[in-house]
This record gives structure tokens, sequence and C-alpha cells, in this order.
């Protein structure tokens, strides 16, 4: 059998390695797939999808201009076939608008999206098996495979309508394609460097990563013993080939247009006010416009971001965040075979082998040293990219000690302890904590946002309050973009949630019901452990609103609408602070606290005077971060 990469059989008949990976990557489409009708939509989709059907439909690519054409209109091709109320680009909320127009099915878009993307992941671990196989043969291929569908991280965004891991995929690819390119510089593998290039760069704007990455991996060809002068001048009008390939194949998943709006006419957010490279960029028309403004985006308006750590919290991130969350999310059996993979490979590094392996570390280690120069530290996802290359080496394991009796044990029973734990944290891949942090009840305590509340757990919380027997009423506080009401989830929405109602809606003892990611104040206004100054604000605002009469007022002006704003927000703070003492008397999968609140547990949380309170905000870069 010669094809789909199946030539070499490690001693294995004709049809069991086919056979064998076919299963590997059908249970892994199945285990996403079935998680995936079990999620409500995750903070970031709602928005792909959206922004996807716009670019197929209506040829507008403003919307979510940061994240990449292809994986936003791979994501909404299927819905093309679907009779679809269309988005209204003058909604004031046209994402909502459109997911949950009642007359769209909202829940079939959704999964169809995601089917996508689970494609792609199908496609990356069959990359991953065959990278491996290349290298170390075809034991360690299937090996590298099994880490690869089994594992949380994967499975997490797997089964996600976000570019997260369309941007892994490209990276992969580009960086087999570059590795050929310099091996083989020709046409053939010129065109194959310009195509993956040009799908990673319409992907993710952290493509720019592939080019330190490169710039290592020519250093080292180059200069590598019997290495000649004519080798570079020989691949060099090549790269460059594949560069202006890569700019083509940008500009034709952004439909040949330059300008973002369907009507025409310059739409960056920044308008006069460009300059720079940014200017340049707009008046030679270099990229499309919708590209531009992306990258525009990131390197302008995620300079200062909410971030948490381990209880720890920072607007400028730390250097050791990503580290710590590979550490936290990354189950023991894959870290302990990443480390015994890395010994083999150290050992064994005059090995042909072991040479031919470079451009993945070279690619894991640059892209951990760029990811963590970078102070914005949203979630552990940015790392997704880094686990296929790992997995890849992982299959030196098998090659290099793969005879020796423990080792034919310790591998076989690390992955066995993988599947246990893949099967056990089902459906809430998202959620995986290792057991050395505690494990995913004790998630929140370590990272917040898209590392474990993204927004995807309606369903389970819906689950919680069917099961509720007593008639104490339910207050929500929910950090996501999905519709509770869509979910059948009935409470009582409070701050940050509908902020801009008029009215201070009064808090009773009942259920409270609060995302992790605004139980630990992040995206509330109210960063940061509560303190003395958060609560001086607190006891100004609760001031104002008695003195002004504000809490029945139902025509608030515009400056008094801002007053209680502020003072929603600093009582939600409060009544955090108070609850985040203790453990939640339940957790909707792992990212949804609820606690039962008894009338002295409220009236504390309210009212009684605060001791021991931190003097300062303790939030690292903070400043004169305002307050609420």
């Amino acid at each position: 059998m010669k094809t789909f990469g199946f030539t070499n059989q490690g001693g294995l008949s004709k049809y069991t390695v086919p056979t064998l990976v076919f299963t590997l990557l059908a249970v892994h489409f199945l285990l996403g797939a079935s998680s995936a009708i079990r999620k409500s939509n995750t903070y970031d989709e709602i928005v792909h999808i959206t922004a996807g059907f716009s670019n197929w439909t209506q040829q507008d690519h403003r919307g979510d201009p940061v994240s990449g054409a292809l994986p936003k209109g791979l994501a909404a091709l299927p819905l093309l076939f679907m009779d679809l109320s269309p988005p209204d680009p003058l909604s004031e909320d046209v994402f909502t608008d459109f997911l949950y127009n009642p007359a769209n099915p909202t829940d079939q878009m959704l999964f169809r999206a995601r089917l996508m993307i689970m494609l792609l992941s199908m496609c990356l671990g069959y990359a991953v098996f065959l990278w491996s196989r290349n290298l170390f043969g075809v034991k360690a291929g299937l090996f590298s495979l099994a880490l690869y569908c089994f594992s949380p991280t994967m499975l997490a965004h797997a089964r996600l309508a976000t570019s997260d891991l369309a941007a892994a995929l490209f990276f992969m690819l580009s960086l087999g394609a570059l590795q050929k390119l310099l091996a083989r510089p020709g046409l053939l593998s010129s065109v194959l460097a310009g195509l993956a290039l040009g799908g990673l760069m319409a992907s993710k704007l952290s493509f720019l990563i592939i080019f330190p990455v490169a710039a290592v991996l020519m250093i080292m060809h180059w200069a590598g013993k019997g290495r000649k002068r004519g080798d570079m001048a020989k691949c060099l009008p090549w790269m460059a080939f594949a560069l202006a390939l890569a700019i083509s194949t940008v500009w034709a998943l952004y439909g040949f247009r330059f300008y973002a709006a369907p009507e025409g006419g310059l739409s960056l957010a920044a308008g006069s006010s460009v300059s720079g490279i940014w200017a340049l960029l707009i008046k030679t028309k270099f990229f499309p416009e919708s590209f531009i403004m992306g990258l525009w985006d990131v390197f302008h308006k995620l300079s200062l971001r909410d971030g948490f750590m381990n209880g720890a919290y920072s607007i400028t991130g730390w250097v050791l965040f990503f580290p710590f969350c590979m550490a936290v999310k990354t189950p023991e059996p894959i870290i302990l075979i990443a480390a015994l993979a890395a010994g083999a490979l150290f050992l064994h590094r005059r090995d042909s082998k072991a040479f031919q392996a470079r451009p993945l570390w070279v690619f894991v280690l640059v892209y951990m040293a760029m990811a963590m120069s970078v102070g914005v530290n949203i979630g552990h996802r940015y790392l997704l990219p880094m686990y296929p290359a790992v997995f890849i080496l992982a299959g030196a394991l098998i090659h290099y000690w793969g005879d020796r009796p423990r080792l034919r044990i310790a591998a076989p029973a690390c992955l066995l302890i993988l599947i246990a734990q893949s099967l056990w944290i089902w459906p809430h891949y998202l959620s995986f904590f290792n057991g050395i942090s505690g494990g995913p009840g004790r998630g929140y305590e370590r990272l917040v946002d898209s590392s474990l509340d993204w927004g995807q757990d309606l369903p389970a919380l819906k689950e919680w309050q069917d099961q509720k027997t007593d008639d104490l009423p339910v207050y929500l506080s929910y950090f996501g973009t999905a519709l509770p009401e869509h979910f059948g989830v009935h409470a009582e929405k409070i701050a940050p949630m509908n902020l801009d109602k008029p009215g201070i809606p009064a808090l009773k003892p009942g259920w409270y019901c609060i995302s992790a990611t605004y139980l630990k104040q992040v995206y509330t206004g109210a960063l940061g452990p509560y303190s003395r100054p958060f609560e001086a604000k607190y006891q100004e605002f609760n001031q104002l609103v008695h003195d002004l009469g504000l809490g029945k007022k139902s025509d608030p002006s515009p400056v008094q609408a801002e007053i209680i704003s502020k003072f929603r927000r600093a009582r939600f703070a409060r009544l955090c602070h108070v609850l985040g003492q203790r453990r939640p008397d339940a957790v909707a999968a792992y990212s949804i606290c609820i606690y039962k609140v008894d009338q002295s547990e409220l009236h504390r949380a309210l009212f009684e005077p605060m001791p021991g309170l931190p003097k300062t905000r303790m939030v690292k870069g903070a400043g004169d971060y305002t307050l609420f």
C-alpha cells in the first residue's frame, strides 16, 4: 500500500497501520463532536461565525479583523447551504442578532461550523502521524497520533469554531514546508511553502512567529558543515517566490479586494491618525485593509489587558504566564513523555534522526520565547501550535528507547493514563487541569478566561437548575456571548451583565451563579483582590446612590446612570470577595461557581465592615488604572 503515507508498516500487517490511524482519528472526531453539542458558544465563536458568513455573502470583512479570513470562512461555509436570515450590519449587536435570530436554527449553525474545524483537526492529526513516522518509524507515528487524539488541549479547541486550531495546523505545515524548501529548493517545495505560509497568515496574526523560527533554521542550515555559498544563492530566490505566493494567497482568501467594507472606502478604526508603517501599508495597498486592521489592533489595542494567574493580577502580563499555563493544563503523562523524549534526543543528538527533528524543537523554543515576551496573557490556547510539535518529538522516545523493558511498560502506561484522563474529563475539555495543579475542581484558582471559562457551560448550568429542588431565586453573572434564555437558563442577571439598564435591583438570599472569570474580577472593572481603594469607592457610590435616591429611578440622567453602573460593579466586587473566601456549593462544568447565600452572608457581603483589606490594589502594572 503506497498511498497516504502508509508505505512503511514497521513490521505490522498490510492493513493494520491505516486501520489504526483511521480508528484513532475517528475516535478523536467523535469525542470532539459529541462534546461540542453539549456546549454553548464560546466568547469568540459568535463573532467568527457571523464575520465568516458576512465575508461570504456580503463581501464585508470589517467584522473581527483580528481573526483570519480562512478559519472564519471555513466555519461559515456550511451555513451557505442553510436558509438563514443574514446579519444586519446596522444592528447594535450584529453577532448576537445573527446567531440567535429566532428565524435561524442556532444550534445547527453552531454545530455545523464546529464540524468544519474538527475536519481541520483530523488533518492536523494525520500530519502529526506522518511527520513522526517519517522521523522515527511507524510505531512512533502511531504513538504521536494517539497523544494528539486524546490530548484534552487539542480536543478542547478542535471542536470550536475559532482560529486557534487552524493556526496550529498551518504552523506545522509551514514548518514542514520550510524544512523541505531548505533541503531541496525548487518549484514544488517553494509552492508548498508559499501556500502553507499564506494559509497561516490568513488564519491568525500570530503568524509573525514563523519568521524568527525561519531565520534561526536558515542560520543553522547554512552554517552547517559542508554548506557552500551557492546553496544560499540557490535557495533565496525560491524563498522570495514562496513569500510572494503567500501574500497572493492572503489576497485570494480576502477575495482580491482591498477595502473591508462592501461599499468601499477606508474603515480602519484609527482613521486619519494612522501613521508610519500602517499608513504605508494602506497607501501601497500591500495587504487587504481588513488584514491591516487586524495587525493594527494587535499592536495597538492589546497593550494592556486584564490578566489573572494563580491568585496574582496584572494588566501588563508575566514572563512566566505561558510556562505556567503549560505546566497546569498539560496532562502529567504528556509532561513525563515530553521530558523523556527530550532526554532521548539530547543523548542521541548526533544521530541523523535527531538532527532532522531540529525544526520542531527550534519551533517549540522560539515560539515559547516569543510568547513569554508578550505582555498580553489571555489564555492557554495561544500555546496550541506547540503541542503538535511536542507530540511529534515524543516519537523519539519509541525510536531510541523502545527496546528497553521498563519503557515498554512506561510508554503504554502513560498513554493509557492519558486516555483515561481524556474520557474522564469529557465533555469539559476546556476546563482540564492536571492533578499537580489541583485538578479542574480548582482550576478557577489558577486561570480563567479562555483557559477555563469562555462562556461554554450554559447547558451545564441548565442541568444544575433542573435538579435544584428549592424555590430560592437564582442570580446569574455570566461571562460569555451566548444567551442564557436560549439554553433554558432562567435567572436574574446581576453585574456586570445588563449594566446599561436603569435601577438597582435588590439582592436577596438565594443561589448566586458566577462565571469564574467574573468571580476573579477579570473584565469587571475591578481587577485585583478586593482592597481598601475598592472599599472606599464602594462606600462613595453607596452614599451617592442613597443621597440622590437613584435606587428607584427609572429614567436617570447620563451622569446618574454612570453612578448606578459603577455602584453595581462595586457591589458585585464586594460580593465576590466574600463568596471567594469559601468553596462553592456547586460548580457547573468547573467554570460557573454556584453559591447558596443566606441572609447573614448576604448582609456581610453588602453592609458589614471589611477588616484586614490590603492597603493597595496589588495589581502588577496597574498604576492609575481606573476603578470600576
